[in-house]
């Protein structure tokens, strides 16, 4: 339960609105949590990620980095998803 200063400061969000909210993919998130690079919290097999209300800045080569990772796992996909045709 969060007290009057967390809720002045920010939330916890689910991955997936979190995600959304700052227009991150979800395996970059899953990334970040596996290296702890991100405070986040697990409730009943959930992840779920504070926000403070700011935008992660990155340099720009690692969101470079992070959008071809992106470009591989869906390529996968879709390999998978057109085997099963």
């Amino acid at each position: 339960m969060q007290d009057i200063s967390d809720k002045e400061k920010g939330a916890w969000l689910p991955l997936l609105e979190y995600a959304v909210k700052k227009g991150m993919s979800l395996s970059t998130l899953r990334r970040r949590i596996k290296a702890n690079k991100i405070q986040f919290q697990l409730r009943e097999g959930k992840y779920y990620i504070y926000d403070d209300g700011s935008f992660p800045l990155e340099d720009p080569q690692k969101v470079i980095s992070d959008l071809k990772e992106q470009v591989v796992d869906l390529k996968t996909l879709v390999q998978v998803l057109e085997s099963k045709q």
